[in-house]
């Protein structure tokens, strides 16, 4: 009842309708270095009032002041209340909250930056200052985030004909109050339709839309970093106010059509007999039991599918060898396959868990296969050639493709000169070549 008697011009404060602990409020400041602000601020009350710490006011958004903090918004109520007494009441912390933005005190701030701007640069703290009564202004019709609450303090725009009518009504209240009632209970009665185009968010009446009635944006918000903005604007912010109030860059008609909502996923629910074990250490992770049981996997599971990976591999030779060195980590031998004959060399190699690599040369000399052999490491493949005849390769082979088209011409061309002379294949010749020291080398890097 004290706070419903006292006169406090330019304050409106009312208890939540959800919690009776929350009041939602709003401050108009009227003159000073504030002037013309709209400020919105909830006072959160302890549930052990009054037998309790001081009640804290806390703005939203927060306000460019010495005594209130930049990054809460909470008013520091320290100075004058550093320990909340029975004979306090709520409306001694409303007019020290006033008495704030009328007679600014810079000692003992909580917001440094704002007190040696006040203090040492004058003219930048009403820069700044200038700013947040504009932030505060753009900000008034936006819906709070409490709009769900039925005493939340929403604004909506003026209408000049109904101001007109209300300022008759004033001046001539025995004629057109009547009128004036009549009217407003007329629009309060009228179905709003909402406008869902991005950056636009009004009700409107539906004869009263036209091209000319919308101001929204076309694009997608896009939130980069710091910075927010609208995909169709070049303009961009930091703070997310300042971004709710960018303007549209397009006008046209209101849009009454409700996007459709995206469909959420559907998650199947854990059962009772599910295990729901979680940890936050991950040694502790790594020593959880399994939640069944069964038979030892020595072997590792296939991969359905190869993925083709060729590797680095190059060759060099001695008097008596050719070395193919190819360089595949961890090659399974199980899966591998190495083919020659005296003149081709064919290797299918598995590696690395699913990798495959194919070569398949016709060589520049004769090999003896019987002498050959391949050996495997954890690192890299050797296939050594035994050469049949001690002579120097100018170099490896030519790849199987482009040597089959060289000797289809050559047949043809022979075709052509003595039809009578029947090709030799020699394809049923390839042997597989012995793999030399896999368990060997395997057991030193399984």
């Amino acid at each position: 009842m004290k706070l419903q008697e006292l006169k406090m011009p330019g304050i409106y404060v009312i208890p939540s309708e959800k919690n009776r602990y929350l009041w939602c409020g709003i401050i108009f400041v009227r003159q000073g270095y504030y002037q013309g602000g709209i400020f919105r601020f909830v006072i959160s009350i302890p549930e052990s009032f009054p037998n309790c710490d001081t009640p804290k006011i806390i703005f939203h958004p927060s306000v460019f002041h010495p005594q209130v903090n930049a990054s809460t918004g909470e008013l520091d109520t320290c100075p004058v209340f550093p320990k909340w007494k029975n004979t306090n009441h709520i409306y001694h912390l409303l007019l020290y909250m006033r008495r704030c933005f009328y007679r600014i005190n810079a000692s003992n701030p909580v917001n440094q930056e704002a007190a040696n701007l006040f203090n040492l640069q004058l003219e930048d703290f009403k820069v700044c200052v200038g700013e947040t009564v504009q932030r505060s202004l753009n900000g008034a019709l936006l819906r709070p985030k409490d709009d769900d609450d039925a005493h939340s303090i929403i604004f909506s725009d003026l209408d000049p004909h109904l101001l007109t009518q209300v300022l008759n009504a004033v001046r001539n209240p025995v004629k057109n109050l009547y009128i004036c009632i009549t009217q407003i209970n007329r629009m309060a009665n009228e179905e709003l339709l909402q406008c869902y185009n991005k950056g636009c968010g009004k009700k409107f009446q539906k004869e009263e839309n036209d091209e000319k009635s919308c101001m929204f944006h076309p694009g997608d918000p896009f939130f980069h970093d710091a910075y927010k903005g609208w995909s169709c604007c070049k303009k961009k912010c930091i703070d997310f106010t300042e971004f709710l109030n960018i303007k549209g860059c397009t006008i046209s008609f209101h849009n009454p059509v409700k996007p459709p909502e995206p469909e959420k996923q559907v998650v199947d629910k854990s059962t009772s007999k599910e295990v729901l074990k979680k940890t936050t250490d991950f040694t502790n992770f790594l020593e959880q039991q399994g939640c069944k049981e069964g038979e030892h996997c020595w072997m590792k599971q296939d991969s359905s599918k190869q993925v083709q990976a060729p590797p680095r591999y190059d060759w060099h030779q001695t008097g008596t060898l050719v070395v193919v060195s190819v360089y595949a980590k961890n090659p399974d031998p199980e899966k591998s396959i190495f083919k020659a004959s005296p003149v081709k060399l064919e290797v299918q190699l598995t590696y690395s868990g699913g990798k495959v690599f194919n070569l398949d040369l016709i060589l520049q000399g004769v090999i003896d296969t019987q002498g050959s052999i391949v050996t495997l490491s954890p690192s890299k493949v050797e296939v050594k050639m035994k050469k049949a005849q001690i002579m120097t390769w100018a170099n490896l082979g030519v790849p199987k493709q482009i040597h089959n088209q060289v000797v289809e011409a050559a047949q043809k061309d022979l075709a052509l000169r003595d039809p009578e002379l029947e090709p030799v294949d020699l394809s049923d010749l390839w042997i597989e070549l012995d793999i030399f020291l896999i368990n060997h080398q395997i057991s030193s890097w399984k």
